[in-house]
């Protein structure tokens, strides 16, 4: 790939991956041009005939969850019912708690995030499980631009980078570092946010960072060094993330939570069978540039939960002792999610 596509694409890109803008507060509902209301008040069969039922869905604006704009685009929330407000946040650690104030009805969450929650009491499910990430085009990578660091052994002692520590990404970092004979404890980590990951390396204050695409295909055709995918040298094919509700709000309203799950589903399925789509609803959604968007490794969608790759996570996360209480997968799915 060109140089020119670093220029071409990363201002874009930082957009794309921080979703163009502040997060509102979590307590914060409506936009300039729409008034506050109630989230989570609507019931199902609420409301006059061909009245639609409000929700306000919290998400990251990237690849992965780009299913939720063409639910949007193509109206299959509308054919559910449902008027759909996608509101914009850092990730499933600020949803949850909006989605346990009520601010926000569903979100979408990295799978360690909701076994936190779960551990802390805030009983938060995948009510579809959909985000997977497979060795056929991985989209994590670990990145470094130190001429002393060229292999995984090299980071012994060294200092790497991820978006936030105790997720996912810390999670499999470590993991990959064991797989490479290198004792995750002799690394020690920091918190750099996916967009300035990049910058960090450029400068020398980190010798090396765990990115997501796009970044670690423009931090390779600025010349930098990928060291290893950090998810699916651990995994061929890794459970990431889905959409979620409190387990409160899916038994106040079951039936809403069914018609979004299919609006889901349906636009899951569109870009299961055209992933040009996918890059297609990149370019029209974020100021990515179209070469961009046709560079960049695509995530795996599916339409169940995947038991044992869940169970396989869960184990890190118990090896690493992250949690106070032993969980199964079926801790974190609503029990109508589909597994396969």
């Amino acid at each position: 790939m060109p140089n020119a596509l670093a220029a071409a694409g990363l201002l874009a890109l930082l957009v794309v991956a921080c979703g163009g803008g502040e997060p509102r507060p979590a307590g914060e509902t409506g936009t300039p041009d729409r008034p506050a209301t109630d989230a989570g008040t609507a019931q199902a069969g609420e409301g006059e005939q061909g009245e639609l039922i409000e929700l306000r869905v919290g998400f990251l604006p990237i690849a992965g969850y780009a299913y939720l704009w063409q639910a949007q685009d193509a109206g299959y929330f509308e054919d559910e019912g449902l008027d759909v407000e996608l509101v914009t946040a850092p990730g499933g650690a600020a949803i949850i708690p909006a989605l346990q104030a009520g601010s926000m009805d569903l979100g979408v969450s990295e799978i360690v995030a909701v076994l936190n929650a779960q551990d802390a009491g805030i009983d938060a499910r995948f009510v579809s499980f959909n985000f997977y990430e497979s060795e056929e085009a991985p989209t994590h990578a670990v990145v470094t631009n130190d001429p002393s660091v060229r292999t995984p052994a090299d980071l012994a002692d060294q200092r790497v980078a991820t978006n936030v520590l105790l997720n996912l990404d810390w999670l499999l970092v470590r993991e990959w570092l064991r797989l490479h004979d290198v004792d995750p404890e002799s690394v020690s980590y920091t918190e750099v946010p996916f967009p300035d990951q990049i910058g960090a390396l450029d400068t020398g204050s980190i010798p090396a960072a765990g990115m997501i695409e796009p970044f670690y295909t423009i931090a390779e055709s600025q010349g930098m060094t990928v060291l290893g995918n950090y998810f699916t040298e651990v995994r061929p094919i890794v459970p990431t993330a889905g959409v979620i509700a409190t387990q409160a709000y899916i038994d106040e309203h079951p039936d809403v939570v069914r018609r979004f799950v299919a609006a889901v589903e349906r636009a899951l399925q569109d870009g299961i069978e055209d992933e040009s789509l996918v890059r297609d609803l990149i370019v029209e959604h974020t100021p990515t540039p179209p070469e961009v968007a046709e560079e960049i490794n695509l995530q795996e969608w599916r339409l169940a939960a995947d038991i044992e790759g869940i169970q396989f996570i869960i184990d890190l996360a118990e090896a690493e002792d992250l949690f106070d209480t032993e969980f199964t997968p079926e801790d974190i799915l609503w029990s109508e999610a589909k597994r396969e």
